[in-house]
């Protein structure tokens, strides 16, 4: 018995490539749509089930004060450091080295052990934002009509190999997002052990740049969410999203296409040359970069 989302498709190699493709749909939209529940909405700790923050894993604490000691070790060394060249070295630029080191010493101190409590609060504000911004439109999602049980087994789909393409398409695509956040889970982490040794990077001139590198990536890679959503709501809210058939797969598409380019257009917006007219020429590089026809382009 040919599976719904077959319909009465055709015979013949037509019909066999309807059938693979179909069966490949069906089970994909499953896997991605759950893995998405779990990561796309909010930034929790997901190894357990529930609601728990990120910062509680027991794992992740463990390690981030295993490497708060290892900071605290090497804060000493930069202190003595710094102490032996102020008695050696009698100049008046060492002496303020010294005294302009020792606030900075102080935040450095300070930031190291309250590392996951200040990044949490950083999440609590994300989660805060993408909260926000999916309930704007309902918590209804681009891919929730094209990729539901109804719309995959509507007797339109049968026999329409080019559709069944795009909804695959759409299956890879969504698949990708799922991808990327679970990726994304994995570097926020690894950032929030690192994070002692980002604050001690504070201290030194020549280190201050790892410390500005960890917190644009932090930035990036936590914030990404909150605009990712926004991108979706309006994209669902405002599209084609909510209708059926070719044009809807195809709008759902090319949108999450968009969104996939929401880490780049920030990572840029929290660098150092970051500025208003400097996001606007960003976007409008990544626009250009879209799979779009050139004949639309000059349009």
């Amino acid at each position: 018995m040919a599976p719904a989302l077959l319909g009465s498709a055709p015979s013949g190699l037509a019909g066999l490539l309807v059938q693979l493709f179909g069966e490949l749909v069906r089970s994909g939209s499953r896997d991605v749509t759950g893995l998405l529940d779990r990561y796309l909405l909010t930034t929790i700790d997901t190894a357990r089930p529930g609601s728990h923050p990120l910062t509680s894993d027991p794992t992740l604490v463990l390690l981030n004060h295993g490497v708060c000691k290892a900071a605290d070790a090497l804060l000493v060394l930069v202190v003595v450091a710094l102490a032996l060249r102020g008695v050696l070295d009698r100049s008046v630029v060492s002496r303020l080295d010294l005294r302009s080191a020792l606030p900075r010493v102080l935040v450095a101190v300070v930031l190291m052990h309250a590392s996951l409590t200040l990044a949490q609060m950083a999440i609590d504000l994300n989660n805060a934002l993408s909260a926000f911004f999916s309930g704007l439109g309902g918590g209804a999602t681009l891919w929730s009509h094209p990729l539901s049980a109804a719309a995959l087994g509507s007797s339109s789909l049968a026999g329409d190999l080019f559709r069944v393409l795009v909804v695959l398409a759409l299956v890879v695509v969504v698949a990708l997002l799922g991808f990327l956040y679970v990726a994304r889970m994995a570097v926020l982490e690894v950032l929030l052990v690192a994070a002692p040794l980002a604050a001690l990077a504070l201290i030194l001139p020549a280190t201050r740049g790892l410390a500005l590198m960890w917190a644009r990536l932090f930035a990036t890679v936590l914030f990404m969410q909150a605009g990712q959503l926004l991108v979706l709501t309006v994209a669902a809210a405002t599209g084609l999203a909510a209708g059926s058939g070719l044009a809807a797969d195809v709008y759902a598409l090319a949108a999450i296409w968009v969104t996939l380019k929401v880490p780049a257009f920030l990572a840029h917006a929290f660098s150092p040359h970051g500025s208003p007219a400097a996001l606007i020429r960003e976007a409008a590089l990544q626009t250009r970069r879209l799979p779009v026809p050139s004949t639309a382009r000059g349009l």
